[in-house]
């Protein structure tokens, strides 16, 4: 089993930091559907991806230098964010 999650901003500045917030929770959430990998994208607002996984639960994610990276970015550069769950079968 796997989860979906995400974000689209309807402001045009895009995400504030509670926002980054709400996505954690969601793949907090989500991770019932599977711990064995964690990923998140987002779309930039020139239309660009960014791409963070690893294949670690959620929490494990969250105390990485890249989530925090990611974060920044999100809140910086991003009109959506689109965040997996995936169990390994």
């Amino acid at each position: 089993m796997c989860g979906i999650v995400g974000l689209v901003s309807k402001d045009s500045r895009g995400f504030f930091h509670q926002d980054t917030e709400v996505l954690q929770d969601l793949l907090l959430v989500d991770s019932i559907r599977g711990a064995d990998s964690t990923g998140v994208f987002g779309v930039l607002r020139n239309t660009q991806a960014r791409i963070l996984k690893h294949a670690v639960d959620p929490y494990i994610l969250y105390r990485t230098q890249a989530w925090e990276k990611f974060k920044r970015m999100m809140v910086d550069q991003c009109r959506m964010v689109i965040g997996h769950n995936r169990k390994a079968t």
